[in-house]
């Protein structure tokens, strides 16, 4: 892993109990911003309209970056029911070795001062 930013796609499930996966992680930005558009659509499909739920009560929210994300910065969007599921896709943009958190980071490098990351 060199010091190119990796793009992440995180699904998140609030539907009857919680649920995280990691959807993707890359390096090249179109693809990532493909997969992501991608993910929504499937998610709304799959988990939505095949499950019968009215598109009228599908609650939505895609949020869509005007340019390519830096390391540290993040998209998200949301479909949901009003009812039984919550679904949020995160798109964020991180680099290799290091918390994305500075604070995390100082904290670490504080306890740890001798670590090699």
């Amino acid at each position: 892993m060199g010091k190119r930013p990796y793009y992440i796609i995180i699904f998140d499930r609030d539907c009857e109990g919680y649920y995280t996966d990691v959807c993707y992680i890359g390096t090249n930005w179109k693809a990532a911003l493909d997969r992501y558009r991608t993910i929504i659509d499937c998610i709304k499909e799959v988990d939505f309209l095949n499950e019968g739920v009215d598109p009228e009560h599908i609650y939505s929210r895609v949020n869509l970056p005007e340019r390519q994300l830096n390391p540290g910065e993040q998209v998200q969007s949301y479909l949901n029911d009003d009812n039984i599921c919550w679904d949020t896709i995160t798109l964020k943009c991180m680099n290799t070795n290091k918390f994305a958190n500075n604070n995390w980071e100082a904290k670490y490098k504080a306890l740890f001062p001798n670590s090699k990351y």
